[in-house]
């Protein structure tokens, strides 16, 4: 069995230094998917179900659920915005933080279904503080009413895997609390800050209380389809611009009617900056879809331009099966304004193919009629195909003599009934004469009789 390791995301533990108005209504989780030798599921799309419990790990009340689809990385990491998910159950923006102990399941399907296994439940002990703040109703004002520069700054300082704000707030860096080598350098990270935001060069990051200026929703573009098949393409996103805040999630929206939205979402993925991609299965096949890629930050969410793609439609059906060589009896059908005939001949098909899925029968040899085929063009679906009309020899009625034929036809062929060993056969007369020497046929009045409309058929076996 699959399973998943859960690991700690820096932001469910960092708190925000500085209350918002309009606090984002996500908080990250960040995991590694393990299979069962305990190896990463690496550079793999994967699909993870996060439901919200309150009261209890196991028995409460699933208030919210959600479903991502996403990708790790090389070593099985991913990282998820809980919130921002397709919705399955709830309303993640009702939730009320400080009615209850809330807990977080996480179920996995490593083959990016939705066939998920639960791998269990951890209690959110730090409640996501500005989504409480928000839910109790405080507010705190972000404008400066003081003339001091200098009073809203604190001093960071280190304690162990920690860095700490003076005046509350801090970060875990992503290492053991205890330095178990020599190295006094191999822990150390480099710190960042891009607008209100400081970041370590390993992962985790914590908001400054200064206010942001002149930030915006992000930037995307969504490229064309690639690969693609009756029932899969290769689709990408590329994020071209974060805002200037941290991008909260990203995918792409898939539907079969124009500008689809996150209400159309196909997958999420981890990431900032850059191009993703992802492997689209179960389409169906003929279909015209429409693409958009999307990225979220604290300002709102942003969509890419369209592109739209058509998947090819499904081949014939039965075109692995038609290749061999057939044998059986032919027999006067109907038509031709003649009752009846009697046959002294048997007829064999000669049928060759060398890809079996492109709707492309490669040779058809008739042996009765003298139909000869290359290159036919097979219907997309269905279960028989007609060639077209060809003008063949004369067609003779008796292996014995020559005393009945139908002279210079044209004719078609229809296959149908078609299995793994034999198929049924039609051959059509568009147009040609009967000729016969037969007394009785004669005396029918059959001699230079206009055959067109008549039909011989038979079932042939490979």
């Amino acid at each position: 069995m699959k399973h998943l390791l859960p690991i700690l995301s820096f932001l469910v533990l960092t708190l925000n230094l500085k209350a918002q108005t309009a606090p984002p209504q996500a908080f990250n989780y960040s995991g590694v998917a393990r299979n069962a030798s305990n190896n990463p599921i690496a550079n793999q799309t994967i699909g993870v179900q996060l439901s919200i419990l309150k009261g209890s790990a196991v028995t409460g009340t699933v208030v919210y659920k959600e479903n991502h689809f996403t990708n790790t990385d090389a070593l099985g990491l991913f990282n998820l915005a809980v919130g921002t998910g397709a919705v399955q159950n709830g309303n993640f923006s009702t939730i009320d933080w400080s009615n209850d102990t809330y807990y977080l399941r996480v179920g996995l399907d490593a083959t990016g279904g939705t066939n998920f296994v639960t791998m269990g439940s951890t209690q959110l002990l730090s409640v996501p503080y500005a989504l409480y703040a928000k839910s109790s109703g405080t507010t705190i004002s972000t404008t400066d009413h003081d003339t001091s520069s200098t009073n809203e700054l604190q001093t960071l300082s280190v304690r162990k895997d920690t860095i700490f704000l003076t005046n509350g707030g801090f970060v875990k860096v992503p290492l053991s609390s205890y330095d178990h080598d020599t190295s006094s350098s191999n822990e150390l990270q480099t710190l960042s800050i891009r607008n209100d935001t400081i970041f370590l060069t390993n992962g985790g990051f914590v908001k400054l209380p200064a206010g942001t200026t002149g930030s915006s929703k992000p930037t995307v573009t969504t490229s064309s389809a690639t690969s693609i098949t009756s029932t899969t393409a290769t689709l990408q996103g590329n994020v071209t611009n974060d805002g200037g805040e941290i991008i909260l999630t990203r995918g792409l929206c898939l539907s079969t009617a124009p500008n689809p939205t996150i209400s159309n979402l196909l997958m999420t993925t981890s990431g900032y900056l850059g191009t993703y991609n992802f492997n689209a299965s179960n389409l169906n096949p003929g279909t015209q879809y429409y693409l958009r890629a999307f990225a979220t930050n604290t300002n709102g969410t942003s969509y890419g331009n369209q592109v739209s793609f058509t998947t090819i439609s499904t081949c014939f059906q039965q075109e692995d099966k038609l290749y061999g060589y057939y044998g059986g009896a032919i027999n006067y059908l109907s038509g031709g304004g003649i009752d009846s005939i009697s046959i002294d001949n048997n007829d064999s098909v000669d049928i060759s193919n060398t890809i079996y899925s492109d709707c492309i029968l490669n040779y058809l040899n008739d042996r009765f009629s003298g139909a000869n085929y290359t290159n036919i063009s097979l219907p997309s679906g269905g279960t028989s195909f007609t060639t077209p009309n060809q003008t063949v020899s004369n067609i003779y009625l008796n292996r014995s003599n020559n005393e009945s034929y139908i002279q210079n036809p044209t004719v078609n062929i229809t296959c149908q009934n078609i299995t793994t060993n034999q198929f049924s056969i039609i051959i059509n007369i568009v147009s040609g004469t009967f000729k016969t020497t037969n007394s009785y046929y004669i005396s029918k009045g059959y001699n230079n009789k206009n055959f067109a409309g008549a039909k011989f058929s038979g079932i042939y076996t490979k």
